[in-house]
């Protein structure tokens, strides 16, 4: 399982690359460097799984996962 994240010295995430975690087998990345993201597809494509990852990273846990 890997998440791997870049950041700048001002904790601005630049990238997200995510694999074998929830719905990523392969890996993904994901460019991060704009002001707006928009994230679309149909449901089963990874968009909850790409916020589940983001939060993994950002806070060691996924709070909706959690008791």
């Amino acid at each position: 399982m890997g998440v791997g994240l870049m950041m700048s010295s001002e904790f601005q995430l630049k990238s997200l690359a995510i694999e074998a975690f929830r719905g990523f087998r392969d890996e993904a990345r994901f460019d991060l460097d704009a002001s707006a993201i928009v994230l679309t597809g149909p449901n089963g494509t990874g968009k909850t799984s790409f916020f589940d990852a983001l939060q993994w990273v950002l806070l060691g846990r996924i709070e909706r996962l959690e008791d």
